[in-house]
């Protein structure tokens, strides 16, 4: 008996980023997990609790299976850290022909910097789609190649995807691309094969529905009056022994915490809830209630606390703009604000503060990826944890140690990467950070700025010599003693400018670097070269401009305007003064 009794297991030291990662939306990952390992180990008693508040992790499992549960755990944990260290940005100069891709990450570093992003992204498909678990896939891609960049899993529009298409991955390093798709078709535990092959993406990045309405407004609300983890659950007359019945207390667990349930005492036709989690809302609660019985709820009231005295709508707004900083750029045309923050100021008794977020409307897809990872949660207060090493700082010296690293990127890569500046530490600020302390628009200059460092500390590439450019081109290595053949031209598609890549001048067809310095040093030199042995060739004494006598008398008439014995290279004022020079001197005129 004493083998079948639950145990209790403690996990701490984590960071609430990286917990709320682990739950996923609506605690989706999870309450997934959880399933996985009840049916693996064939214990439904089996329960895992997160407490984002203690940064904690409690799990319930017998003294047999508690080892096998804490494999489980710690593999996922360890998953959602790799991705959160490795996440990037995905990127572009700018827009249009001749544009590079660039990978922005951890340390708001530079990555990968490269003409195309295919030969870094891999189109997966799965054999058996709907038995696959997404983190099980992600666990064995990271596994085997490492170093995953970005994950975009495919939406499934009708008519755009194959029957198996999972989604797509962007490795950090090609060699990681080139080994995923070498290996082609790949036996994946017990659900199949993973197919890997190139990623077939185009420049405007992955298909996109295109919607006709300009704009898409999107409503958000967070808690204003959090819950003191009791609510009331509203049933039929005569239904809350049967209700009560289906929620079983080892199976009930709402918002990653065991939830106990009792008639209540005031209502004959209610059911009395404790040990929620304080975060949960009255939607979540009744969505998860709903699915486990086939009777009707009528409803659900919270028990909430008295309002948290909240910031200025403007500040509010801002850290709004911090949240949504991971949209992708705007496209061409969109208008100067392309997202638009409005809160609304709040009634005494209103329990959720509300907003409206507005997006451009050719952002439609970003704006949907956006919207499923926002957690609703406004920071309050001036104190940050970073996700990764844990070390707490005033966020203004965060947002200031970002600043000048983009006032610095002029004087070379040395502010990059940004890193955390605790005694001893030293560990690269990782992009959701990043995103969480600037706004969208200063987190496109730090961008630029780690460009600019990452190009001037690196000869391979150079920007484009035309004032303001954002085009970036490679630059071509060139022989000193190579005087036949000219470097490829960059052709810029944002100024349309022709650039050597050898000499980073103008474009110099059939020539080469050397000669064409030389040319530029001295304009005459491709006439002097030609006029070099030649004896009916010679300058005017007078102007020094080169004149050839190709027949007729040694009298020349320069177009100085200069009378020149071509024999001597006298000159004269009139044409007969020459004449009776060349008679009395030369005996002949020619």
């Amino acid at each position: 008996m004493d083998a079948r009794k639950l145990e209790k297991k403690v996990l701490k030291g984590f960071g609430s980023m990286l917990l709320k990662r682990f739950c996923g939306k609506s605690n989706s990952h999870l309450n997934h997990l959880v399933s996985r390992i009840r049916t693996s180990l064939t214990d439904g008693r089996i329960g895992i609790e997160v407490d984002v508040d203690h940064n904690e992790i409690i799990l319930h499992a017998s003294p047999g299976d508690m080892d096998d549960v804490l494999k489980a755990v710690n593999q996922m944990l360890e998953l959602e850290r790799k991705l959160l260290e490795s996440e990037c940005l995905e990127k572009w100069t700018h827009e249009g022909r001749s544009a590079y891709f660039v990978l922005f990450g951890a340390g708001a570093e530079i990555l990968h910097l490269g003409p195309d992003m295919r030969h870094l992204s891999v189109d997966i498909c799965v054999s058996n789609l709907k038995a696959v678990d997404d983190k099980m896939v992600l666990i064995f891609l990271e596994e085997w190649f490492g170093g995953i960049a970005a994950v975009h899993k495919f939406s499934g529009c009708r008519g755009r995807r194959p029957e198996n298409r999972w989604g797509s991955v962007t490795f950090i390093s090609p060699e990681a691309a080139s080994l995923a798709t070498s290996l082609n078709r790949v036996s994946f535990n017990d659900d199949g094969f993973l197919h890997l092959s190139p990623s077939k993406i185009n420049y405007y990045g992955r298909e996109q529905k295109i919607f006709s309405s300009p704009w898409l407004e999107a409503t958000i609300c967070w808690p204003r009056r959090r819950g003191k983890g009791s609510a009331i659950v509203g049933c039929n007359p005569g239904d809350v022994p049967f209700v009560l019945d289906d929620f079983s207390p080892a199976d009930l667990i709402i918002g990653g915490s065991r939830v106990w349930c009792e008639p209540s005492a005031k209502f004959s036709d209610a059911i009395f809830m404790t040990s929620l989690d304080k975060d949960c809302s009255e939607s979540q609660i009744l969505a998860e209630l709903s699915a486990l019985t086939p009777r009707e709820i009528l409803g659900v009231f919270l028990f909430r606390g008295k309002a948290v005295k909240h910031p200025p709508l403007l500040a509010l707004e801002e850290a709004l703009l911090r949240e949504i900083s991971s949209l992708a750029p705007m496209k061409r045309r969109a208008p100067p604000t392309p997202i638009r923050v409005r809160v609304f100021q709040p009634e005494p008794n209103d329990a959720h503060m509300r907003a409206t977020i507005t997006f451009y409307g050719n952002q439609h897809l970003e704006a949907a990826k956006l919207l499923e990872q926002m957690e609703g949660k406004v920071e309050e207060g001036d104190g940050y944890q970073l996700a990764t090493c844990l070390h707490h700082f005033c966020r203004p010296c965060l947002v200031e140690q970002c600043e000048s690293a983009i006032r610095s990127c002029c004087c070379g890569p040395h502010g990059f990467p940004l890193r955390c500046l605790h005694e001893g530490c030293g560990t690269p600020i990782i992009v959701a950070d990043l995103k969480s302390l600037l706004a969208v628009d200063r987190l496109e200059e730090l961008f630029r700025a780690s460009l600019s460092a990452f190009v001037a500390g690196n000869p391979c590439y150079r920007f484009c010599p035309s004032p303001d450019c954002p085009s970036i081109y490679r630059v071509t290595t060139t022989t000193e003693d190579d005087n036949n053949s000219a470097p490829a031209a960059f052709v810029c598609g944002a100024c349309y400018a022709e650039t050597c890549t050898g000499c980073h001048q103008e474009h110099h067809p059939h020539l080469s670097c050397s000669k064409y310095r030389e040319f530029r040093d001295d304009p005459d030199l491709s006439l002097k070269e030609w006029s070099d042995g030649k004896e009916n060739v010679k300058n005017c004494p007078a102007c020094k401009c080169t004149v050839e006598k190709v027949d007729g008398c040694n009298h020349v008439e320069c177009r100085c305007g200069t009378h020149v014995c071509w024999a001597c290279l006298d000159v004269f004022q009139s044409s007969d003064d020459c004449y009776n020079h060349m008679r009395s001197i030369h005996l002949s005129i020619g």
